[in-house]
């Protein structure tokens, strides 16, 4: 299974783990798959119907803005606003593996 970074961070899908640096970053299971999703194609765009198709499937999903901004509780710890991390980093993901 790939390894994928970008920035500091290394996502290895195989060990299901986020790290930056040396550090792990404590990251739910469907955030994981969700960087997994867009780390394996960093030059394309997935739209929010594919993307929901992919990771929730057969779940009832509702717009809710709330639970994809940084300052939610299930975001990965780690990252937060005002980190180095940023849309260049996500871009490039999965372009060092």
């Amino acid at each position: 299974m790939p390894v994928y970074r970008f920035g500091p961070f290394r996502l290895d899908t195989e060990r299901y783990r986020l790290t930056r640096g040396d550090a792990e970053v404590q990251t739910p299971p469907r955030q994981l798959d969700l960087l997994a999703c867009l780390a394996a194609e960093p030059s394309r765009l997935i739209t929010r119907d594919e993307l929901f198709d992919r990771l929730w499937a057969g779940v009832a999903v509702t717009d809710n803005e709330s639970a994809a901004r940084p300052d939610n509780e299930d975001w990965p710890s780690g990252h937060r606003e005002g980190d180095q991390a940023g849309d260049d980093d996500i871009r490039e993901a999965g372009q060092n593996r």
